[in-house]
């Protein structure tokens, strides 16, 4: 048997971070939401853990190393696989390629062994894989809190194109989250039993720019955008070309601009600033 998975990529419509935790995590509010860009997995049987991939990184460092080998020391299983993985979606972009091919590897090899996990069982073990493994198990849309791994479903029925743009360098997500000084109120947001994720997603499935742009704000943004200025004129290029709002994607470095029209998105990614690559893409409703 050969499973065939895609690992999407993901935009944050928002991220608020709230505090420092004990842990050394940060808390955060954010509705993250999955995309039309893929890394692609093959998986089959073997007699050990194999991955296979173009990156240039020891196998024990490889993520989907570490969830194949995790899940196996979690049940118990005695079995192998092979895992090719083809990477599309860039790293350290804020767009979450390894963690989910991390939730991948964990739904194909809790098929591919028979093990029989419920998507509760795999988002717990992908919280130990990172904060947003768990996201990546479940569905589209999700409003997320605690360090990530507390996952609300939403309901997104409309897709936007979007543009993403990702500069001639990456961010460390260590070094972002290093660089927050302050921290948002959830006073100040209205934040009642993820009130702020509801607004969100009426905002999305009405269309409703207005209440949508407001609701766009990262604070990872604000606090890394001086060291990098390409961050506020990749911005700027967006609104300029036609989106309806721009942003830093999660820590970064990808750019993101939400376009109510495909023309004007096709023809920003025609156009794009020397240096960087541009994915056109649609948000994924299921």
């Amino acid at each position: 048997m050969v499973l065939h998975y895609n690992a999407p990529a993901k935009i944050n419509w928002f991220i608020y971070i709230t505090g420092k935790r004990d842990d050394g995590y940060h808390d955060l509010l954010s509705v993250m939401q999955r995309v039309s860009l893929y890394d692609e997995l093959t998986v089959e049987p073997a007699g050990a853990i194999e991955v296979v991939t173009g990156m240039d990184i020891p196998t024990e460092d490889n993520l989907v190393f570490k969830a194949a080998s995790l899940l196996r020391s979690h049940t118990g299983c005695k079995k192998g696989a092979r895992i090719h993985l083809k990477k599309e979606i860039p790293t350290e972009a804020g767009l979450g390629g390894g963690s989910s091919d991390c939730a991948c590897t964990l739904l194909a090899l809790n098929s591919l062994w028979g093990l029989g996990l419920t998507t509760g069982q795999l988002m717990e073990l992908g919280a130990m894989l990172g904060s947003d493994v768990p996201f990546f198990v479940g569905g589209a849309c999700a409003f997320v809190s605690g360090r990530g791994e507390v996952v609300t479903p939403m309901q997104s029925t409309t897709p936007w194109d979007v543009l993403i743009i990702k500069p001639p360098f990456s961010v460390s997500t260590a070094w972002a989250y290093k660089k927050l000084r302050t921290f948002t109120s959830c006073a100040s947001l209205n934040h009642t039993n993820d009130h702020i994720g509801k607004r969100l997603c009426d905002a999305l499935n009405n269309r409703d720019v207005n209440a949508l742009i407001p609701l766009m704000r990262n604070d990872i943004q604000e606090a890394i955008q001086g060291d990098y200025p390409m961050i506020g004129e990749l911005r700027s290029y967006l609104l300029e070309h036609g989106a309806v709002a721009a942003m830093l994607s999660g820590s970064g470095s990808a750019v993101f601009g939400v376009f109510g029209d495909t023309q004007k998105a096709q023809h920003a990614r025609e156009h794009l600033p020397v240096g960087c690559r541009g994915f056109l893409v649609t948000t994924l409703t299921n």
